[in-house]
């Protein structure tokens, strides 16, 4: 049934608060959102779009709602993360000589995006 369907698109981004690298990991995130908006077709109203992320600082000044915002989505609901609901799932950091490591997932939240249809 097609009034039951549902997408989701997960990604959970990791980056320290350094300005350079702050702004190219903002560009990713919105190049994730502008991609996954694309797969969420305009039949498909309910479709969602969610990007885990930290949200204590300076993970916060991301500014996760803004970016999607600017790529014509709308922030829904904003979740607790709860790793439990993810078996097997296992972080990795993205470089060094420990980038096989896990890294603390913190305070993070589940945010939850819809396509703005009047973008």
């Amino acid at each position: 049934n097609k009034a039951n369907m549902f997408f989701r698109f997960d990604c959970f981004f990791h980056c320290l608060l350094c300005l350079p690298d702050l702004r190219r990991h903002q560009e990713l995130v919105r190049g994730f959102m502008k991609s996954a908006r694309v797969l969420v077709k305009d039949e498909d109203k309910g479709g969602e779009i969610h990007v885990i992320h930290r949200t204590e600082y300076p993970f916060s000044e991301w500014k996760l709602k803004t970016l999607g915002a600017k790529e014509g989505l709308d922030l829904i609901r904003e979740m607790e993360f709860c790793l439990n609901h993810y078996p097997g799932y296992s972080n990795k950091k993205g470089h060094g000589g420990y980038s096989d490591s896990s890294f603390p997932v913190g305070k993070s939240s589940t945010f939850m995006f819809t396509k703005q249809f009047f973008y």
